[in-house]
């Protein structure tokens, strides 16, 4: 029978310790929660926090004042956090 030459076995546990260096480096970050974005309405400045899931791929989307009722447009905006613009239609 032919014999395996002894330099392979190092190698193969030496590669095996790397993933789980990376896997505890990985455990360490820890993804900062965002606050809810702030959105006033454009008609009676009522104040509105949205979390940041609900507009988070940027498209534009309508939200109903809790105070007036009316219905007005909310895009978010990343600037370092993230900014609603808002739109008012009458």
């Amino acid at each position: 029978m032919t014999e395996l030459p002894q330099e392979a076995a190092p190698e193969i546990s030496e590669k095996t310790d790397l993933p789980h260096a990376k896997a505890r480096r990985k455990g360490e970050a820890k993804p900062v929660p965002q606050p809810p974005v702030v959105a006033n309405c454009p008609y009676c400045n009522a104040r509105h926090e949205i979390p940041v899931e609900k507009g988070k791929n940027g498209k534009p989307f309508f939200l109903p004042c809790s105070r007036c009722k009316a219905e007005f447009a909310v895009r978010f905006v990343q600037v370092t956090l993230f900014q609603a613009q808002v739109a008012g239609f009458r």
